[in-house]
C-alpha cells in the first residue's frame, strides 16, 4: 500500500518505458523505501493505481519509489486505458538491444485503435511484443500469443516462445533493491525520512511536503480535504489550483508569512481545525471576484491578492452593513493591488503586512491609511502616461491586465456583437473589441 500523503501517479509514458527498458536489459532503476507494518497501518493508505482493492493483510507501505513501481505494475497488467507498452526487437543504429516504447490508444465506437496492437500476427510482423506477456503471474497468455503470432508455423512459434521466455526470466528475476524500516519506526521519523528523500532528489512543492506533515500530525489526508474543497467550490479552479491556494490562506489565518518557510512552521492541527474557515473564505473569494467581473486566472494582474482576500472573508460574520463596509474596503484593496507596484517584489512579506493592517481596519483599531497598499507616496496610482505605455493584456503585464479588468468592471461591450464579457464567453472575446484604439 501507499501512504495517502504521497503524490498521485505522475510519470509520463517515456519515463515508464525507460524504466521497463532498463528492466529487460538488467540495468538498475533505483531503490525503493519500504516501511514495515505491524498490527495497525500507521498512515491513511491507498492501493497502487489499478491494483486490486483489499485482500491480504498489509505488511508493508511503500514510502519512496511509487512512480516506478506503479509504472511497472500497470504496464505488466496492461491497465493504462490510453496506451499500451510494447517491446521492440527491431535493431537500429542507436538501439541494438530490445527496448520498450509506448503506443497511444483510442476508442472509436466499440473498438480500440490502432487495431494491430491487439492482433498477435500483425504485432509480430512489426517485431513488437506486448509488455503484459512478461508478467510472471501469467503463465499461459504468452504461449497462446506466440501460437497466434506464428500463423501456425511451429518453427516461428518456438522462436517467439524462446524470445518471450528469455524476457520473462529477466523480469521475474530482476533485482530491485530496497531500504527497509522496521514497523516499530515512529510515524514522525518515517515522515521525516520521506520528506528528506523527496526534497533531496525530487523537486517537491511546498504542498507536497505539508501533506506529509498534516498526515503525521492529524491523521487527516490533505489530498482528501482539497478534493472536498473542489466539490464545495468547483469554480475556484478558474482562479487558482486549490492546492496552491490553501497554504497561503492557512498561513495568514495563523499570522504567518505565506511562503515555504511559513508553511513548514504551521500548526498543522490548526490547518485541519480551520478547514471550514478556509472553505468559507474560498467561497466568498470566488463570489467577490465574480461581482468585480474578474472571471479567471489568465487575466489576473496579480495572484497575490487571492489568499489575503480569502483569509479575511473566512472570518467575516457580521451584519449586512458591516459586510458592506468590508466589501468596500476589500474592493479598494483589490484594485490598488492591481494598479500599483505593491506586489511587484517581496510579495510574501507585503501580503502579510497588508492582511494584518486590513484586519486592524476592520476591527476598528486603525484607519485605512495604515494599510501599506493604500500609501500614495510609496505606491501611487499610475498617471496617464504610464497607462498609455502599458502593454497589450495578453502579455503577463500587471498594468495592462488591470486596465482590461477595469474596462470590463465598467461594463465594456464587445463591438462585434454588442455582448458583454462573462465566464462562459470570455475566451472567445478579442481584447481589441472591448476597448479599441479608436475609442
Amino acid at each position: 500500500m501507499l501512504p495517502r500523503f504521497q503524490r498521485f501517479e505522475a510519470w509520463g509514458p517515456n519515463l515508464v518505458a525507460d524504466s521497463l527498458t532498463n528492466v529487460i536489459r538488467n540495468l538498475p532503476i533505483g531503490s525503493t523505501l519500504v516501511l514495515g507494518v505491524g498490527d495497525n497501518i500507521p498512515f491513511i493508505s491507498r492501493e497502487i493505481a489499478s491494483a486490486p482493492k483489499g485482500g491480504e493483510k498489509v505488511n508493508e507501505l511503500l514510502l519512496d519509489g511509487q512512480q516506478r513501481i506503479t509504472g511497472i505494475w500497470r504496464s505488466l497488467n496492461d491497465t493504462y486505458p490510453e496506451r499500451t507498452f510494447l517491446i521492440s526487437l527491431v535493431k537500429e543504429e542507436e538501439e541494438t538491444e530490445p527496448y520498450v516504447w509506448c503506443q497511444t490508444r483510442w476508442l472509436k465506437g466499440e473498438k480500440k485503435f490502432p487495431l494491430w496492437v491487439d492482433r498477435p500476427k500483425e504485432c509480430w510482423a512489426r517485431k513488437d511484443i506486448p509488455v503484459r506477456l512478461l508478467n510472471p503471474d501469467n503463465e499461459e497468455e504468452y504461449k497462446n500469443w506466440a501460437k497466434d503470432a506464428s500463423g501456425g508455423d511451429n518453427k516461428i512459434q518456438l522462436e517467439i516462445i524462446y524470445i518471450i521466455s528469455s524476457l520473462r526470466s529477466k523480469v521475474a528475476n530482476f533485482p530491485l533493491p530496497f531500504l527497509y524500516m522496521e514497523s516499530t519506526t515512529p510515524k514522525d521519523v518515517a515522515v521525516e525520512v520521506f520528506v528528506k528523500l523527496n526534497t533531496k532528489y525530487v523537486s517537491l512543492s511546498a504542498f507536497d511536503i505539508v501533506v506529509a506533515q498534516v498526515e503525521e500530525a492529524t491523521g487527516q489526508s490533505l489530498h482528501d480535504l482539497v478534493d472536498s474543497l473542489k466539490g464545495s467550490v468547483p469554480t475556484v479552479i478558474h482562479y487558482a489550483e486549490p492546492s496552491d491556494l490553501i497554504l497561503p490562506i492557512a498561513a495568514l489565518l495563523q499570522n504567518k508569512v505565506p511562503n515555504q518557510r511559513g508553511y513548514l512552521n504551521l500548526d498543522f492541527k490548526k490547518v485541519v481545525d480551520d478547514w471550514s474557515k478556509i472553505v468559507k473564505g474560498t467561497k466568498e473569494l470566488v463570489s467577490f471576484l465574480q461581482e468585480e467581473r474578474i472571471f479567471d486566472q489568465q487575466r489576473l494582474p496579480s495572484e497575490s491578492i487571492l489568499a489575503p482576500l480569502a483569509a479575511i472573508w473566512a472570518e467575516v460574520n457580521g451584519c449586512p452593513d458591516e459586510r458592506g463596509n468590508i466589501r468596500i474596503l476589500l474592493r479598494k484593496y483589490l484594485w490598488r493591488a492591481f494598479f500599483t507596484s505593491r506586489y511587484d517584489r517581496a510579495v510574501a512579506g507585503a501580503v502579510l503586512q497588508d492582511y494584518r493592517a486590513l484586519k486592524n481596519v476592520i476591527s476598528g483599531e486603525v484607519d485605512e491609511t495604515e494599510v501599506p497598499c493604500f500609501n500614495d507616496n510609496l505606491y501611487p496610482l499610475p498617471q496617464e502616461d504610464l497607462l498609455i505605455q502599458s502593454r497589450w493584456p495578453k502579455y503577463k503585464d500587471r498594468l495592462a491586465r488591470a486596465v482590461l479588468l477595469l474596462t470590463m468592471r465598467g461594463g465594456a461591450e464587445d463591438i462585434a456583437d454588442g455582448g458583454g464579457a462573462s465566464t462562459a464567453n470570455l475566451k472567445q472575446r478579442e481584447y481589441h473589441h472591448l476597448y479599441p484604439v479608436a475609442w
